[in-house]
């Protein structure tokens, strides 16, 4: 999902206007296979790479990632997951 944000610069009737692409991942989670647990400790981990939030919705859970690193924004999503499956033994 890509989110486009619309900024302005100058004065009304002569803006400049600066477009910037704010990606966000949103990841979903069964809760009846996934443990809480696991997503949080992969979220610990992951912390300096992506602003995350994390929700909780009938049998789901919903990680988003925002801010996320530019130079890994096309491999976190599958980083992040295989994460939580190895915290999923613990």
């Amino acid at each position: 999902m890509i989110l486009w944000v619309l900024l302005f610069r100058g004065k009304i009737n002569t803006e400049k206007y600066l477009i910037v692409r704010i990606f966000t991942v949103i990841i979903k989670f069964n809760r009846r296979i996934y443990k809480i647990k696991a997503i949080k400790s992969a979220i610990k981990e992951f912390k300096k790479l992506a602003d995350f939030s994390l929700s909780q919705k009938e049998n789901y859970i919903y990680v988003s990632l925002t801010n996320i690193d530019k130079d890994i924004k096309n491999i976190i999503k599958d980083e992040f997951c295989n994460f939580v499956l190895f915290h999923m033994n613990n």
